[in-house]
């Protein structure tokens, strides 16, 4: 049972590799990982499932500069078991709506199988299209928790306390994960060092 429960929240690419690397600190490099639940937000989940995975850091850093969307991301950096390593270790939260409806959160706990994972990953950092809400205005899909308000997403992950992983500021916008932007193999593993090292 976990002792810790910590929320893993980041909006940008750049964001989830520094929280990648807080979370790898936190957990010594996956020997105390048992001690910890990890809920996530937007690409906070990417973080989480590359610290539940054992994920080394010149992988993600390989995969971010030729990957050409979230979903091909997790893909090319989780392993054939990711599903069962994330099961019970790592919660996905998700909401439900489009631009012009909520119908709240959606907490993703189990994952039946690998393709089951790299969906849920690829949901947590879809923002919603105005565009797709006008074609189908009535239909509701999964997407960023980012968009919930703060009040929303305490309801779940509770308040704030000193083991929560945040490296954007409160005020961030979301940045959607459609299109990753290019990062070199470099800067990846720059930030992923910086952050080891901000947590000293």
């Amino acid at each position: 049972m976990a002792a810790f429960s910590v929320t893993v929240s980041a909006f940008t690419l750049a964001d989830a590799v520094k929280a990648f690397g807080l979370l790898h600190r936190k957990v010594s490099g996956g020997k105390h990982l048992h001690l910890y639940k990890l809920r996530t937000i937007h690409a906070g989940a990417f973080a989480a499932a590359w610290v539940a995975c054992g994920v080394d850091v010149s992988v993600v850093a390989a995969a971010i500069t030729v990957a050409c969307n979230g979903r091909e991301l997790a893909d090319m950096t989780l392993p054939p078991d990711c599903h069962e390593r994330c099961t019970g270790r790592v919660e996905f939260l998700s909401a439900l709506g489009n631009s012009f409806f909520d119908n709240g959160i959606i907490v993703k706990r189990r994952f039946g199988c690998r393709r089951d994972l790299l969906d849920n990953l690829a949901t947590t950092t879809t923002m919603p299209s105005v565009a797709a809400s006008l074609r189908a205005p009535c239909n509701a899909a999964r997407m960023s928790a980012a968009t919930q308000t703060s009040e929303q997403l305490a309801a779940h992950v509770g308040p704030v306390t000193e083991w929560d992983v945040c490296p954007s500021p409160s005020t961030a916008v979301p940045a959607c994960f459609t299109e990753l932007p290019d990062m070199p193999v470099e800067q990846t593993i720059g930030h992923f060092y910086i952050s080891q090292a901000g947590s000293a």
